[in-house]
């Protein structure tokens, strides 16, 4: 833990000037004794309402008091396993405090099976003096992640993105960011005689995304009342420079509903969540497009192996055999949460997912669609839950990628 001095701050205290006290009976009576020269006044002497106010205001002294706000580094060492990344560990270095100024910078490293990732993040928080914020990450993300089919996928993103927050009332917040990366990706699939082909790209993605959220769900980790709205709207190419040009807006409602109190409380919430994609020049990429699967959409369906898929039921694939990914997007997830006591909570859950490719229209025919139950334990050192997942597939096609059972932390919404 390091510190350093900050400099010293100034604090305006006001106080009430004291009144003088009641005259006393003896002061009263000598008062009335005294000659009517020394009790009477003139005309011209006596004081004006102005004056009697002026003379009743209070008055203030500044106190300087000097202290020192310490820069406070937190170092967090972590690890785990999970569905998505395999075995992972992590190592995070970061202030609140920068400097005793109230900014944030932090290192963050995570390693896996499947991922390595790399960031660096410096943010000024009330930014001005107001409810605003202004940030710079710098990272490097690569995966390497099965999708749709027998489709393998790698990734590696380098680059920055640079933010602006800003709220406003209670539950009103908007965000900017504009984001430039450096994007290598290798596909792999199986062709129709069985043989492994791939596929290389390489491109610069520059975007700007405006999001705006209204929350009023009553906790942020476990809610139990409330609605919470977001959109966004990602915008890439054109006078943005880059590869690859595109409008991606996104729309989503989350509603949680009590249904019984005490002794065993219980609630019901909704999620739906639509999004399309319109070309605007340039090429649109493979992973730019949208997929569903994961604990966050469908549950059961390893994440992003949801895809478009033909009237037959099977994957809509390119001349060369991929996946193809959709130009719209719909999702509906719906729960029953039963607070079970302490840190427990179970939940029952049905999902439904879809996403069309060009000239497919958005059908509830074409939706991957779940159902099951998790049990979900929040512990007190723990920033978001550990789930224990049970999925069952409603309607099982064979180029499935499903997991009846799994586990991780995090939201589900």
């Amino acid at each position: 833990m390091l510190g350093q001095p900050a400099a010293a701050q100034t604090i305006e205290v006001s106080s009430e000037a004291k009144q003088p006290k009641e005259p006393s009976t003896s002061e009263t009576e000598s008062a009335e004794e005294a000659e009517p020269s020394e009790q009477a006044e003139s005309p011209e002497e006596a004081e004006s309402p102005e004056e009697a106010e002026q003379k009743e205001e209070p008055r203030t002294v500044n106190l300087i008091i000097q202290g020192t706000d310490p820069d406070r580094w937190n170092l967090d060492l972590g690890g785990g396993w999970n569905d998505n990344d395999g075995l992972y560990g992590r190592i995070a270095l970061s202030t609140n405090n920068l400097l005793g100024r109230g900014e944030v910078l932090g290192v963050k490293l995570e390693l896996g099976d499947d991922r390595e990732f790399y960031e660096l993040e410096y943010r000024k928080p009330f930014l001005f003096g107001r409810r605003q914020s202004l940030g710079l990450r710098l990272f490097q993300d690569t995966t390497q992640r099965p999708v749709a089919g027998d489709a393998d996928f790698d990734q590696r993103r380098a680059g920055g993105e640079l933010s602006y927050g800003r709220r406003f009332g209670a539950h009103h917040d908007f965000d900017i960011d504009l984001r430039i990366a450096d994007v290598d990706q290798t596909e792999s699939a199986l062709d129709s005689s069985g043989q492994t082909t791939t596929r290389q790209s390489s491109y610069v993605y520059s975007a700007i995304r405006p999001r705006w959220v209204f929350d009023r769900l009553d906790h942020r980790v476990s809610p139990f009342r409330g609605l919470r709205l977001a959109g966004s709207l990602e915008i890439a190419g054109g006078a943005l420079g880059g590869d690859s040009g595109l409008v991606k807006p996104i729309v989503g409602l989350t509603w949680f509903r009590p249904i019984t109190g005490r002794p065993l409380r219980s609630t019901f919430s909704v999620r739906t969540r639509l999004g399309w994609l319109t070309e605007t020049g340039g090429e649109v990429f493979p992973q730019q497009r949208f997929f569903l699967g994961g604990e966050n959409s469908v549950r059961g369906f390893l994440r992003n192996s949801i895809a478009a898929v033909d009237n037959d039921g099977s994957l809509a694939r390119d001349p060369e055999g991929f996946p193809i990914g959709g130009e719209k997007l719909a999702q509906l997830n719906l729960e029953f949460h039963l607070l079970l006591g302490g840190p427990f909570r179970l939940v029952l859950f049905a999902d439904a997912g879809s996403v069309t490719a060009e000239g497919q229209s958005l059908d509830f025919d074409r939706a991957r669609k779940s159902a099951g139950g998790e049990l979900r334990l929040q512990l007190k050192k723990m920033p978001v839950p550990l789930r224990l997942v049970y999925a069952h597939n409603l309607d099982p096609l064979p180029e499935d990628r499903f997991k009846n059972f799994s586990f991780s932390f995090g939201l589900s919404f």
